[in-house]
């Protein structure tokens, strides 16, 4: 990741104007990958099998069945080539962990690498079309300014910032340490009624491939399971590659609005017919360029489908269906027995959700008829209010959160609170007198007490504004994976609106857990090891 990062700031003119140095990094990674690999550590081999390897072997007088026997025999064949590996001495398998952290951390650079240069690649496309977003622009200024909000979040901007926001962070840190912050939230509901891990796993990967080659390609670089079917040399045409990585026919890939640039005023999509589970599937893309980021930002709420939601995603979910309505509603009549599933991750999410709510209105409806129609949204913000009023929508949608992504937690209600908790911490710990106070409390020799851990976790209360109410994901459950160890993931079933009511929470992968990959890699996990809790 080091390796990475100095790349990206030290060379990025260059990267910029040959895309083959990047191609060139991936391929000098795995030059040494394969030669570390080869020399100390043996054939290489899928990690489904690593723990095998890396397993003591058991005593010669153990007791053990012929059944295990057999099993570990059977392992030992697929796990080597030759008996001598079957031997492998005390020195290799002390070598083997640091190797495989070698491999994860190689691949896990690489990744990121493509990944950040598809980012950054839609965002210097978008550079040019910046002039488009000066009306967004100016009617976020213009509705912050007339609120009031504007001077309120000013007054978060002190030369205490930094001090609070460590503060702040440390005060949280503390709860998480010594608490799972999910039973805050969690839900008591059988999970037998939320959707299995394979069709969560499944719709995930459809998100992913709405963001085209690089993320895709990054995506299953970096991920931990499976991974012996990134290392194949991957198809160059993108059709090709979203059809290998959701496991459809290319020819079944209907819609694929996904080039970068271009005057658009919907998100980028696609739409595809899944044959092998009768579903019809629009997948949206989230934040990808300079007027995706705009449209996140401009938080504020408009009237919605007898509710209130977020501005600018509600114009991209109505222009973005009525873009995409036609061929689904054509695959849709050809094949009366199928599904619609509506999916997306980050941006495309909540944008899912709000075309969730326009597919359950009365005209849409009785288009539909009686099809089911189900969405799936990764790392969704907050987009609608009240829940209330859109019953049939919240029952046929499973919202997912990883670790500690933080954008499930963003709206402009929760960044309001997050400037009152920082004003808040400045008023109880900022006089002279309890500097050495607030220096222990930053540095974490000191505890926190009860009234701050409150006020951290679910921001202080601030008073009501026009346009900024408390926004949900319009979901029956909300699912929160989280990584326990290295490579081992759990997950709890929580409830919307309780997470609605947390506040904004610091933590060192607040962005790293939005990726894709690492979504991808929970959900994977969990849809193989079938953990509930």
């Amino acid at each position: 990741r080091c390796f990475a990062s100095g790349v990206f700031h030290v060379f990025p003119s260059l990267l910029m104007r040959a895309r083959c140095t990047g191609r060139m990094i991936l391929v000098n990674i795995y030059i040494f990958y394969f030669l570390v690999g080869s020399v100390s550590a043996g054939p290489i081999v899928s990690p489904e099998w690593w723990p095998h390897l890396r397993a003591p072997a058991a005593p010669s007088d153990a007791l053990v069945s012929p059944d295990q026997e057999e099993i570990e025999q059977h392992n030992i064949k697929l796990t080597s080539k030759s008996s001598t590996a079957t031997a492998r001495s005390a020195v290799d398998r002390h070598l083997w962990n640091p190797l495989v952290s070698i491999h994860n951390a190689m691949l896990s650079t690489a990744a990121d690498i493509i990944s950040t240069f598809g980012f950054a690649s839609s965002l210097s496309v978008g550079l040019a079309n910046f002039r488009q977003l000066k009306p967004t622009v100016d009617a976020m200024t213009l509705y912050l300014d007339e609120t009031g909000i504007s001077k309120e979040l000013g007054k978060g901007f002190t030369s205490k910032l930094f001090d609070n926001m460590v503060i702040l962070w440390r005060i949280q840190k503390h709860y998480r340490d010594n608490h799972d912050l999910r039973d805050l939230v969690a839900k008591k509901r059988n999970p037998e009624q939320i959707p299995d891990m394979e069709e969560a796993s499944r719709f995930m990967r459809f998100a992913t491939a709405s963001y085209s080659s690089h993320m895709i390609r990054g995506t299953r670089l970096g991920r931990r399971v499976k991974r012996h079917r990134a290392l194949r040399f991957l198809p160059l045409s993108t059709r090709q590659l979203i059809g290998e990585h959701v496991n459809v026919a290319e020819e079944d890939i209907l819609v694929m609005d996904l080039d970068y640039g271009g005057e658009r005023e919907h998100l980028h999509h696609f739409v595809a017919t899944d044959h092998a589970n009768k579903v019809v599937v629009l997948s949206i893309r989230g934040t990808f360029s300079i007027k995706d980021l705009v449209v996140d930002a401009a938080a504020f709420t408009i009237p919605f489908c007898g509710g209130e939601a977020h501005s600018e995603m509600a114009k991209m979910a109505t222009r973005t269906w009525s873009v995409a309505r036609p061929y689904i509603m054509a695959a849709l009549k050809e094949h009366e027995e199928y599904a619609l599933v509506i999916t997306g991750h980050s941006l495309g999410a909540g944008v899912a959700c709000l075309v969730n709510i326009l597919c359950h209105q009365r005209s849409e409806e009785e288009a539909l008829g009686s099809k089911s129609v189900r969405c799936f949204a990764y790392g969704c913000p907050p987009v609608f209010s009240p829940l209330e009023f859109v019953p049939d929508v919240v029952d046929g949608t499973t919202s997912y959160i990883h670790g500690d992504d933080v954008v499930p937690f963003l709206s402009l209600g929760s960044v309001r609170r997050l400037v009152s908790t920082l004003s808040w911490i400045t008023n109880e710990s900022g006089s002279p007198r309890q500097f050495m106070s607030r220096k222990r409390l930053a540095f974490g020799n000191k505890g926190p007490s009860k009234a701050m851990i409150n006020s951290a976790l679910q921001g202080n209360r601030v008073v009501p504004k026009r346009g900024c109410p408390l926004l949900a994901v319009p979901a029956a459950s909300v699912v929160w994976t989280k990584e326990t160890q290295p490579g081992h993931f759990d997950f709890k079933v929580c409830d919307t609106r309780k997470i609605s009511m947390l506040g904004i929470q610091i933590s060192q992968r607040v962005m790293a857990d939005h990726a894709l990959r690492t979504y991808e890699e929970a959900l994977h996990y969990l849809h193989d090891s079938n953990s509930i809790i």
